[in-house]
């Protein structure tokens, strides 16, 4: 909380300092108020940084995540974050893990066999599916699940033509698993 008074304070610098006299530039009165600002503001920032790292961790932190929030709904993201759930992945994906997904301008360029997609192939709208390319043919992707007992793909609804593939997942950040792909292992992924 102090850290954030520290930046509201450094806001109202400026508005503390009116020009002296006609004499004073305006030049003269923005070097003061710098010197003001640095000698009051960005010392505290400073000593606040070294005092607490907890703290500073967490307020970058936050200012990344809202940073993060705003981009997204600014541009239209090349990367995202989706939770999965549904037993179809499993032991890949478990119930509510949170995967990074990278958007897919050409999907039989980008996608290979082994790889895990993001179809938008389903009877509600605004709902995805995720499944392992196990074929690729002319047509389309024949998908199926890890989980071949319990899940609902290609041998369900059949082959899912290239306009519905959104996404390919890159890996699982929450539980970390990397090794999504089983064609790149995920260090040669960039």
């Amino acid at each position: 909380m102090s850290y954030l008074l520290r930046l509201l304070r450094a806001s109202t610098v400026f508005l503390r300092h009116p020009i002296r006299n006609t004499r004073e530039t305006i030049e003269e009165s923005g070097q003061r108020v710098f010197e003001d600002f640095e000698k009051n503001v960005l010392t505290d920032v400073v000593t606040a940084k070294r005092g607490n790292p907890i703290a500073t961790i967490a307020t970058s932190s936050l200012l990344a995540l809202v940073s993060a929030y705003v981009f997204s709904w600014t541009f239209e993201p090349k990367y995202q974050l989706c939770p999965t759930w549904g037993p179809s992945m499993q032991p890949t994906f478990a119930w509510f893990n949170l995967v990074l997904i990278k958007r897919i301008d050409h999907p039989r360029e980008e996608l290979k066999v082994g790889d895990v997609a993001v179809f938008a192939f389903t009877t509600e709208e605004g709902q995805f599916i995720v499944k392992r390319i196990r074929q690729i043919r002319k047509e389309g992707y024949f998908v199926l699940g890890d989980n071949s007992e319990n899940s609902l793909d290609s041998r369900s609804f059949g082959i899912i033509a290239d306009n519905y593939v959104r996404s390919k997942v890159i890996c699982s950040l929450i539980p970390p698993n990397f090794h999504v792909s089983a064609i790149k292992p995920w260090w040669k992924l960039w």
